[in-house]
């Protein structure tokens, strides 16, 4: 929630605090989509870029071009996102 609010290292109560200040709640910090790209510190030896499996692979296929120029955020693809994308010829 850091990133979301452009602060680093704050703890769950000093979000809270910094987002009231902003006029939101951490319903609305949460909400906020991760953005592509974005790298952990502190989490050692995990550090970097972290993604989960939906996000990981809708960015290998933005890699590989199969967006065309289209960009796209891969956190925000879940799972069904990315089996129900058109891509493949399901007739082969």
């Amino acid at each position: 929630m850091n990133h979301r609010m452009g602060t680093e290292g704050l703890t769950i109560s000093m979000l809270a605090v910094e987002a009231e200040r902003k006029g939101l709640t951490l319903d609305d910090i949460m909400a906020i989509p991760e953005t592509e790209g974005w790298e952990y510190h502190g989490l050692e030896p995990r550090d970097g870029i972290a993604y989960v499996c939906s996000a990981y692979v809708a960015a290998v296929y933005q890699a590989a071009g199969l967006f065309g120029k289209d960009r796209i955020n891969g956190p925000e693809f879940t799972p069904k996102d990315v089996y129900t994308l058109n891509f493949f010829d399901l007739n082969y």
